[in-house]
Formats: structure tokens, sequence, C-alpha cells
């Protein structure tokens, strides 16, 4: 069996939208964002799920492409900062040449783990 392009672009839209909803069920389960790191406040239901997509999106252009280094970036993104990437040692990380991408924002929220455990 042969699938065309619009099929297989029609299956990637309908696997990406699978994995939205497996995120927005994790964060709403499984993660404590009563106090995120800059003071900001994590949005409920449609404005929480407009976050989650502009982090996915811009975890991917980093080139970020495993389903735990996105949810990484997700979690980064709604735990400490929105605009965590945006740090120039965040950047570094992110962009550096000898590092995978999945493998830099896992140096990313090991840094945020352990300032957050300086901040408790």
């Amino acid at each position: 069996m042969q699938m065309t392009q619009s099929q297989m672009n029609a299956l990637d839209v309908t696997a990406f939208e699978g994995f939205v909803r497996r995120v927005l069920v994790f964060v709403d389960t499984e993660c404590d964002f009563s106090r995120p790191y800059d003071g900001s406040c994590v949005p409920q239901g449609a404005a929480r799920e407009r976050v989650v997509r502009d982090l996915l999106a811009r975890a991917r252009s980093y080139g970020i492409c495993t389903e735990l280094g996105l949810v990484q970036f997700v979690i980064v993104g709604l735990g400490y900062s929105r605009t965590f990437e945006s740090l120039p040692k965040v950047q570094a990380m992110l962009t550096h040449p000898m590092r995978l991408p999945d493998d830099s924002i896992q140096q990313v929220l090991n840094a945020v783990i352990v300032a957050e455990a300086r901040r408790a």
C-alpha cells in the first residue's frame, strides 16, 4: 500500500494532535506549577493549550524531536519561564554544536532543577 503525500501530512497532523492531548493530560495530572520560578501563573484550559502548542513549536525549532525532549521543554517553559530559552546561558546550551538537541534540553532541565532546589 502506498500513501500519498496528503495522506502522510494528515497522519502527521493527527499524530501531533494526539501528542498535544497527551502532554496536556500529563501536565494536568503530574506537574505542580503552583509556583513558577518567574512568578507567573500557569494558564488553564484553552489558554494552557495555546501555551503548550507554542512551547512545542519552539522546541521543534531547536531540533528537539523526541517526545521526552519535547515534554522537557514544555515543563521548563511552564515551570520556570515562558521565555527561558532567551537567557544567554540557556541559548548556549540549546545551540551547542557538540550536543544533540534532546541532550541539550536535558542539560537545561538539570540546571533548572538545581536552581529550584536552591530556591526551596
